[in-house]
């Protein structure tokens, strides 16, 4: 067996005396109360034995668990992370805004200030509407699609993750089955896929919907592919979203639809827009008004004033500072450091966006070496880490690798 770089390798690193006591033990208590222990993506568990479960700081670009183990999260929180955590601009805003007043009983003018501020920054918005997550701007736009159609379909990028909603993940247990006729697929950058749907269903898809990039591959949109996904929608009567939740903000101020020259009728964007303040935002064009009149979209706490301040502030940083250069150069880095140790990086420009995941070759080839999708034996890491770095696994992306001891599927 090769011998993994000690740089990757759990032994290098010195986690085999990493202490998780506090960690584990804090997880035997959730099982008891939660369900799984910890509910959806943030599961500690899913990665393997390893990986921490609980967290309990941060500071800038790095994390501590419960137990005082150390992390650079090269994740950025799943991607809300856009200038680290406790940014001092950000974070003075934010409590500025709670002395004021935060969760009030009719809305403040910060959410007015943010409406016109990504209004002015996005050049193909004239309204905007605010949520707490990806999943209400993916929806609203869904729902503004449909009142303004009046048709029921929707058409998405194979293996597409929109929201943890039942139109969105139709297949899960619970969901009518309506959802599932509702939910139509075709292959990222397949434009003739797409103009199938719509023969096969004429007058029936209400929305496209896709991301900047391939969510399964990272792989980018070819030359053509935004223009003819347009074309087709205005041919056929259908509106044209862009989920911009994970990647918004990153590529270009004026949201990824700037850097690849993507023209749709509805953006949403989340994650990055506030710096890890709950805050999600819709915007479409003025002819969709009318229909975002008749949505009934509302929250508790949609309205409430900090998240607001905070996302300000993050586009003022943005927009002063070098910091989307930044993230390019820091993440040309990692692919760099990545490179040196025969790793090669899928990534949609350099920058540390989560990409998405390994192609079904790859996928299964780990899977193969590692049932269950998690470390089982002690030399298992050494295992991965060997392989990786073969022929066979010479294209992967930066999510399949947890190099502190486990891997996603």
């Amino acid at each position: 067996m090769e011998t993994p770089h000690p740089a990757l390798s759990p032994e290098g690193r010195g986690d085999g005396a990493r202490k998780q006591a506090e960690s584990r033990a804090l997880w035997e208590r959730a099982r008891r109360v939660m369900p799984g222990g910890v509910y959806g993506h943030q599961n500690g568990a899913a990665l393997g034995h390893g990986h921490p479960r609980f967290l309990a700081r941060a500071e800038r670009a790095r994390v501590w668990d419960v137990d005082g183990n150390e992390y650079v999260d090269w994740m950025c929180a799943y991607g809300p992370m856009i200038l680290g955590y406790g940014h001092p601009a950000v974070e003075a805003a934010v409590a500025e805004q709670l002395a004021a007043g935060d969760c009030l009983p009719l809305p403040g003018p910060r959410m007015v200030e943010l409406a016109e501020r990504l209004v002015t920054l996005t050049p193909r918005a004239d309204f905007v509407v605010f949520g707490k997550n990806g999943a209400d701007a993916t929806s609203w736009a869904v729902d503004v699609a449909r009142a303004h159609t009046g048709r029921p379909r929707i058409a998405r990028v194979r293996g597409a993750y929109h929201a943890a909603r039942p139109w969105a993940l139709p297949h899960l247990p619970g969901v009518p089955a309506h959802h599932r006729e509702d939910l139509l697929e075709f292959g990222w950058n397949d434009l003739a896929e797409l103009a199938g749907l719509f023969a096969a269903q004429p007058g029936a898809i209400a929305v496209v919907m896709t991301t900047p990039f391939d969510h399964v591959t990272g792989t980018a949109p070819a030359p053509g592919f935004f223009a003819g996904l347009r074309a087709l929608c205005d041919a056929h009567g259908a509106l044209f979203v862009m989920d911009d939740v994970r990647a918004g903000f990153r590529f270009h101020l004026g949201g990824s639809c700037e850097h690849f020259g993507a023209a749709p009728d509805l953006i949403c964007y989340s994650k990055a827009i506030a710096n890890g303040h709950p805050l999600s935002a819709g915007l479409a064009r003025e002819g969709l008004r009318a229909a975002a009149e008749r949505v009934y979209f509302t929250g508790s706490f949609f309205f409430a004033s900090a998240p607001f301040a905070a996302a300000l502030a993050t586009l003022e940083v943005l927009a002063s500072t070098d910091a989307i250069a930044h993230i390019r150069r820091i993440g040309s880095l990692l692919a760099d450091g990545l490179a040196d140790q025969g790793i090669t990086v899928n990534a949609v420009n350099p920058g540390p966006v989560d990409t998405g995941y390994a192609p079904p070759d790859v996928h299964a080839a780990v899977a193969a070496m590692f049932p269950g999708g998690r470390w089982g034996e002690p030399d298992d890491p050494a295992r991965l880490i060997a392989w990786l770095v073969t022929d066979e696994a010479r294209w992967v992306t930066g999510q399949v690798i947890n190099t502190e001891g486990g891997f996603r599927r």
